[in-house]
């Protein structure tokens, strides 16, 4: 059984809104997303009832993944944790723009356009100047 028909019969069955499958330790969980918690809490309830003991749907914060041994472990909150820093440098900042510089020119050479981005930085020049002036 591959990896869309397995979302789709649980999708199906338990009525979830988004599904998909993540591959932790070399073991697949499958990840459901639902409209809302009456939706997500019947879904718990009905695999719950349905499936054989400890297999059915469990609930999950955002927060959570599944470690080796089948406990919990929490992922790093970056805007909480003192030891990570969500900030950008600027030599990531440097980067990204080269990587996005690159990418524009890419497309607008497979579309058929000119170096449109060059003009649009002599368009930002001659608009300063218009303002220092």
């Amino acid at each position: 059984m591959n990896d869309y028909t397995i979302i789709k019969d649980h999708i199906r069955k338990y009525g979830g809104h988004f599904a998909k499958i993540i591959k932790i330790n070399k073991v697949k969980y499958i990840l459901m997303y639902f409209k809302n918690e009456q939706d997500l809490f019947k879904a718990t309830y009905d695999s719950v009832m349905n499936e054989d003991l400890g297999k059915g749907l469990q609930i999950k914060r955002q927060d959570e993944i599944i470690g080796k041994d089948g406990n919990e472990e929490q992922f790093v909150d970056a805007s909480t944790s003192p030891k990570v820093s969500t900030v950008p440098s600027n030599e990531v900042v440097k980067k990204f723009n080269q990587l996005n510089l690159k990418f524009s020119n890419h497309i607008n050479m497979i579309s058929g356009k000119k170096d449109s981005i060059s003009k649009g930085k002599e368009k930002k020049r001659l608009w300063s100047q218009k303002l220092k002036n």
